[in-house]
């Protein structure tokens, strides 16, 4: 009889066993579960909070273009807003976490937002950097609470962040381009980016008067190179060609055309003036190579060209015909960069 006692004991304590094992697999079962859909959840989240920042970054990079007569850094801030509001009619609630203006340099992989304060460069556009978030509440079935209710776990924070810039001229359609590129060092010095138009000597309180062409300098700059474009030309006759006719396809920044050091001086062929030119923009005119364009640059043909058409008299030009020869899309349109 004892024997049979002890035995149905055991029999007890592994069914008892056995109900506890298995009610622990059940419960991770659930957790695993539970964690899956919240991580889901999370996942979904994220995505609507990118496209809220993205949205809210483009809408207020509209208030950094060439409409106004400066970058209205203010608007920008509350048109962003505005657009993330918009985003907000269904639960949870986004929320603005932080916005940021200034200068963004389009020819950095990795670049980071510059003050707005600074004194901008021919790679620099106005720019505006959204971050959206949303932050966990108590509400039952709101993402971001990963078991709490089993686990007691920490809210997982879920924001995004976009950045918007506006790029001014960044086309120009073919026929439009004269085929004489200027460096970067000589925009940025005569031409002020924070305001769309060119700096004014102060002897004068008109744009500096420059002479663009390989026989002279602007200090340590170079002033211009003759450009045969995107195809590696550098005879007189086939540069003659393209001062008559301009470049023969569109081009963007980031495109690279042929610098010619050695080009012949076109003689007669350089146009009269008075006439409005768009000149492309490089980093550096050292040597024959194929420089990226970074810049057009709006530019007024004033005296008539001397020493054999070996360089063009003028000025840099704002908000004029010149400018309107260029892709009109481009002009003002925001674009994300991240």
């Amino acid at each position: 009889m004892r024997t049979h006692s002890i035995g149905k004991r055991v029999q007890l304590r592994q069914r008892a066993s056995a109900g506890m094992l298995s009610a622990l697999m059940a419960a991770v079962l659930l957790s695993a579960g539970v964690l899956a859909i919240d991580f889901g959840k999370v996942w979904a989240l994220h995505g609507d909070l990118q496209n809220a920042a993205d949205a809210a970054a483009l809408a207020g990079a509209g208030a950094l273009g060439p409409a106004y007569p400066r970058p209205d850094w203010s608007r920008a801030r509350t048109l962003a807003t505005l657009a993330v509001s918009l985003n907000s009619t269904a639960a949870p609630k986004l929320a603005v976490e932080r916005i940021q203006t200034g200068y963004w340099n389009i020819a950095q992989p990795r670049a980071s937002l510059r003050p707005n304060g600074i004194a901008p460069t021919a790679n620099d556009r106005p720019a505006i950097m959204v971050t959206v978030s949303h932050a966990p509440t108590d509400q039952s079935g709101v993402p971001g609470r990963l078991l709490a209710s089993l686990l007691a776990m920490a809210h997982i924070p879920v924001s995004a962040t976009a950045v918007a810039v506006i790029a001014v001229a960044d086309h120009a359609a073919a026929g439009t381009v004269f085929p004489l590129a200027i460096p970067a060092c000589l925009y940025d010095a005569y031409w002020d980016s924070a305001n769309a138009r060119p700096r004014n000597n102060p002897a004068t309180g008109r744009p500096f008067i420059l002479k663009i062409g390989a026989a002279y300098r602007h200090g340590a700059c170079p002033s211009g190179q003759w450009t045969s474009f995107e195809t590696d030309a550098q005879s007189a006759s086939q540069l003659r060609e393209l001062i008559a006719s301009g470049n023969p396809t569109g081009i963007s920044t980031g495109d690279s055309i042929w610098i010619q050091p050695g080009a012949s001086a076109p003689g007669n062929a350089v146009p009269s003036a008075p006439q409005d030119l768009l000149l492309p923009v490089v980093a550096s005119l050292d040597g024959h190579r194929a420089a990226p364009i970074v810049a057009f640059a709006p530019f007024r043909l004033t005296g008539p060209a001397t020493h054999g058409g070996q360089y063009i008299e003028g000025h840099f030009i704002a908000a004029d015909a010149a400018r309107q020869r260029a892709s009109g899309a481009a002009l003002a349109s925001p674009a994300l960069v991240r």
